[in-house]
């Protein structure tokens, strides 16, 4: 399974999402003494991180949406979700997620794919990805940028006693 929408309100607020997730970055990487908000993951949820954020709160409604339409059941769901915030040597290398589905959300994705063994995806603006977890995958520049790439990463469980070490799961 595997499916790409497209979210209008990231696409139409581009700008105040970079503005939010960039001023978060800088608090998650002060709190946590990291230079890498993708590291310090297991020890908070974006969405908690950002929950006064009215934008914010209107992707993580989009999201459940997205995911719920495409599973097709209203069952209890748990979600860890984190913000990807790299410059082009950060960059995610071959790397999986032994969880039941995997997803990621494209703020400020660069001229980026996202490349897994059998399909890859060139990332943009807007686009939310969502499929099965378990597969292999990494993420190449296709040219060479500055500044930050700008994703949000997530996974979805739907086993309830599933054993975390993550502070940042909670319920989807």
């Amino acid at each position: 399974m595997k499916s790409i929408v497209y979210s209008q309100t990231i696409i139409e607020n581009q700008k105040s999402y970079i503005d939010c997730l960039t001023a978060t970055a800088l608090r998650i990487k002060r709190a946590f003494d990291t230079n890498d908000t993708t590291k310090v993951y297991p020890i908070y949820n974006i969405f908690n991180a950002t929950s006064t954020d009215l934008l914010m709160y209107k992707l993580h409604s989009e999201l459940k949406t997205c995911v719920r339409d495409q599973l097709g059941y209203d069952r209890p769901l748990w979600m860890q979700a984190w913000l990807n915030f790299q410059t082009e040597k950060q960059l995610l290398d071959w790397h999986n997620h032994d969880w039941q589905w995997h997803g990621y959300i494209c703020i400020d994705p660069k001229n980026t794919k996202t490349v897994w063994r059998d399909f890859e995806i060139h990332n943009k603006i807007g686009q939310i990805y969502f499929g099965d977890g378990g597969k292999e995958h990494a993420v190449q520049a296709i040219d060479p940028f500055d500044g930050y790439r700008i994703t949000l990463g997530f996974d979805i469980t739907d086993i309830p006693d599933v054993i975390s070490t993550n502070f940042g799961l909670t319920p989807f």
